[in-house]
């Protein structure tokens, strides 16, 4: 076994990190070898299997190294939709995001936040990966994890609110479009719970008429994410989060 790093040590201050000391370095290597090959093997032949499927979302679970969540991300980058399961009841959608959540709001519930290195992985992927629509499994655990992450920044942590404006830096317009509107919709949520989190997400995701591509002209013009009027957007997500104060 190998010993801990001094940087290995200091997870044990942070608990949005936790997962991070269940393994030693070699235990860690050698999962990430396994979830390597089941991934090829995922690539290859699983794809069309549904229990392949839910069997790889496993790693997904709060409770997984992010080295490990990474790698299956980021292997699985060109066919991150074949995670979603056509037809998926809604119980079993839910049930599947909910295991990989630590938790609902931080300052409702007091769970711990999600760690940097975690949030870059979902936000990195959704700037790559193509195939992702809003009713994928995939898409659906990003925006839980974001918005998640926003809403708690807001509330409690001005550093973390410019750490998301750059983890959100470059994702699409509709992508910080459903971040931001699903952020505000657990801002206003009295109860806090990962379940009342999760369940927002499902239902902002497959309700169409809340696609950044139906809102008119002037919504999308005014929410253009890009690097030219990036400021300005993001002042304006701040204050449509700082109006729920008023709500």
């Amino acid at each position: 076994r190998a010993k801990k790093t001094t940087e290995d040590e200091a997870t044990d201050t942070d608990p949005s990190l936790a997962a991070e000391k269940l393994l030693l370095d070699d235990e860690v290597r050698a999962l990430d070898d396994f979830v390597g090959d089941l991934c090829e093997s995922f690539i290859e032949y699983g794809g069309q299997y549904v229990i392949c499927a839910r069997f790889l979302r496993f790693f997904f679970r709060h409770d997984f190294p992010t080295k490990i969540t990474k790698s299956v991300a980021e292997k699985l980058l060109p066919i991150l939709n074949l995670l979603s399961v056509e037809d998926e009841a809604r119980d079993s959608l839910q049930l599947s995001l909910l295991q990989s959540m630590k938790g609902g709001l931080p300052s409702v519930d007091s769970s711990s936040r999600d760690s940097s290195a975690l949030l870059d992985v979902f936000a990195a992927a959704l700037k790559k990966a193509n195939k992702l629509n809003r009713q994928d499994y995939f898409y659906m655990l990003s925006i839980s994890f974001l918005s998640r992450n926003m809403a708690s920044s807001f509330q409690r942590c001005e550093c973390g609110l410019e750490a998301m404006k750059k983890r959100l830096s470059g994702v699409t317009s509709a992508i910080f479009y459903d971040v931001v509107l699903t952020s505000k919709q657990l801002l206003c949520d009295k109860s806090g719970t990962k379940e009342s989190m999760v369940g927002r997400v499902i239902d902002r995701c497959l309700d169409d008429s809340a696609n950044f591509q139906m809102q008119d002209k002037e919504t999308q013009k005014l929410w253009q994410w890009s690097p030219s009027n990036e400021s300005a957007t993001w002042k304006m997500a701040l204050d449509l989060l700082d109006s729920v104060k008023d709500d």
